[in-house]
């Protein structure tokens, strides 16, 4: 009785701490940046437009991949390095946080 429980409780432990590491992979990170990027954008180019009426070629990630991550602390997310290239240019290494939003997909934040 007192082994079933202790594998129980070890069990139950580990699915806990598992569930707070799980660490974004890279295609999510890419998918959330391209989504940043994208926001960026729009918003800088409707700001250009407004102001000279000029319009400027659309921002694209051409190029990803993760460095690393760590666990946020004492916050929620995770705080990464990855190497991105945009439009063909490499920006080198970028730092973000990434949180899951409540629908499970996950954000870059600012």
């Amino acid at each position: 009785m007192r082994t079933t429980l202790s594998a129980a409780l070890m069990g139950a432990l580990g699915l806990a701490l598992g569930a707070c590491s799980d660490e974004p992979s890279e295609a999510a990170m890419r998918q959330a940046a391209t989504e940043f990027l994208a926001l960026k954008s729009g918003q800088e180019a409707a700001e250009i437009v407004a102001r000279t009426g000029a319009t400027r070629t659309p921002l694209s990630i051409t190029s990803f991949r993760k460095v690393g991550c760590v666990a946020a602390q004492p916050l929620s997310g995770h705080d990464c390095r990855f190497e991105v290239g945009v439009n063909g240019i490499d920006k080198g290494e970028q730092r973000g946080r990434f949180l899951k939003a409540p629908d499970g997909s996950l954000i870059l934040s600012e």
